[in-house]
């Protein structure tokens, strides 16, 4: 059973923006001390597919309907991605710079052009769990799944078939199968743990889905959103360099910093029924 809470208009108003949507929120029984709060992003509003094809290439034994469980990296896991794979490895995953030369030249009595000078900040937000899966848009029009699946060599193609539903059962099963163990708390996590005993919701861990976006400032694109929010974005925003990728992301947020790069998950029965294979190389 699953206890799903009315979201009402002062909710929405606390937490949403433009670009981003509260989709659900819910307590299961699998883990009844857990509030899990499901998101649709939009880094760009306006701008990313309404109703995406949101594709899953992997090697046809790790297959969503077949494998038995799911795996999810950290942004610093593909910040140091090793493996095989063209594009994978990005040193700016969860991260932006923001050009201050403006504002340095001001603070420094000068302004106008600074010729020469610039002056870059980089910025980034607490490490997250992230599950990638690409979408197949106007892009690839005339091209098949199957030789999207050969880009990026792979094996199989598995559609997701309601990227809601999917961030749902997602939010569910890793708030019943983590722990406090999982993460390095920080201190006032710490003392949320302390209080476990006399509050009934422990924890409250947010799911954000939606389509990554590729712009060329991506600083313009976070501080577009209020403060409160950018760290949501940052993870659905990418260098252009980055663009053939067509990513659609599944981001949980987790109170502190995750413990291992990777994290496996089982796949449930709901999560397999979300999921069918649409492409198979030929065995």
């Amino acid at each position: 059973m699953r206890t799903t809470f009315t979201i009402t208009d002062d909710i929405r108003k606390e937490l949403e923006c433009r670009g981003l949507a509260l989709e659900t929120v819910f307590v299961d029984d699998g883990s009844p001390d857990t509030l899990v709060m499901v998101f649709r992003v939009d880094p760009l509003p306006g701008t990313s597919p309404a109703t995406p094809a949101v594709i899953k290439f992997s090697k046809s034994e790790f297959a969503i309907p077949v494998a038995e469980e799911i795996q999810l990296g950290t942004l610093r896991y593909y910040r140091e991605y090793e493996g095989e794979g063209e594009g994978i490895r990005d040193e700016m995953e969860g991260r932006f710079q923001e050009d201050i030369t403006q504002t340095v030249l001001r603070r420094m009595g000068r302004s106008g052009r600074g010729g020469s000078f610039s002056a870059q900040v980089e910025m980034g937000v607490e490490d997250q769990w992230v599950f990638c899966t690409s979408v197949v848009s106007k892009w690839a029009a005339s091209l098949s799944i199957g030789q999207l699946g050969k880009c990026f060599s792979y094996g199989c193609g598995t559609q997701i078939r309601d990227p809601g539903a999917f961030a749902q059962e997602l939010g569910a099963v890793f708030a019943s199968h983590t722990s406090w163990d999982d993460v390095q708390l920080a201190g006032h996590h710490k003392v949320l743990q302390l209080l476990a005993s006399v509050v009934h919701i422990r924890r409250t861990i947010h799911v954000y889905h939606g389509a990554v976006c590729y712009p060329a400032a991506s600083a313009e694109v976070v501080r577009a959103f209020p403060e409160y929010h950018q760290p949501a974005i940052v993870p659905f925003q990418k260098r252009p360099d980055f663009e053939w990728e067509r990513e659609y992301r599944f981001v949980v947020n987790f109170p502190g910093e995750p413990q291992a790069k990777k994290l496996r998950l089982p796949i449930t029965a709901e999560l397999r029924g979300l999921a069918s294979v649409v492409w198979q190389v030929p065995t």
